[in-house]
């Protein structure tokens, strides 16, 4: 009797089990985005050796941002989005760092936000910068475009980095493509057909 009450036992958890690693592997691959909680904040990626980008750290991790060298903290998030810290300029400022916010509409990026950051990026060479939204979706693409159109880097080997995160929702991928053209650069060949 006792041989049959452990197979019992076992088939019990095993097709859950089974499900449950079928199931992640299947989000793995079929979710459009990331959600890799990172050492600095959620969805970081280190772009260049002067800019990284994320989503939202906690108050702790302003911290690890600040122990990571960052100078700079731009925040693309804005004022009273979920999960944004009202507080945030001061947890910034705590670590000796500076505090930028560019408030970018999720729903409607805009070319004069994208100037502002570049702006920002620029007149902050010396510096190493941070670049976050809430889920990192915003922050890759600004560092994405930023490296190809200022720094004149590969858009197919830049934009790897958006895709650790995202694969941009179709209104973001028309103004990557717009603002690629408006500056005469050439389209990751992802975003190309």
């Amino acid at each position: 009797m006792r041989p049959r009450d452990d197979r019992h036992r076992v088939r019990s958890w095993v097709f859950p089990f089974v499900v449950l690693v079928a199931l992640s592997g299947y989000l793995r691959v079929a979710l459009p985005f990331a959600v890799d909680p990172g050492g600095i904040a959620i969805n970081y990626v280190e772009n260049t050796g002067s800019v990284g980008s994320s989503g939202m750290p906690t108050e702790d991790q302003f911290d690890e941002i600040a122990r990571a060298r960052y100078d700079v903290v731009v925040n693309l998030v804005p004022p009273g989005s979920l999960g944004a810290h009202p507080d945030e300029r001061e947890l910034v400022e705590r670590n000796r760092m500076r505090y930028v916010g560019i408030p970018v509409s999720y729903a409607a990026p805009r070319a004069e936000d994208f100037e502002q950051f570049v702006r920002i990026v620029r007149e902050s060479a010396d510096d190493r910068v941070l670049v976050h939204c809430q889920l990192g979706w915003r922050a890759s693409t600004f560092v994405f475009l930023y490296r190809v159109v200022e720094r004149g880097e590969d858009p197919d080997a830049a934009f790897e980095d958006v895709l650790r995160v995202w694969s941009p929702a179709s209104h973001w991928r028309a103004f990557i493509r717009d603002t690629l053209r408006e500056r005469h650069k050439a389209l990751p060949a992802r975003l190309a057909a």
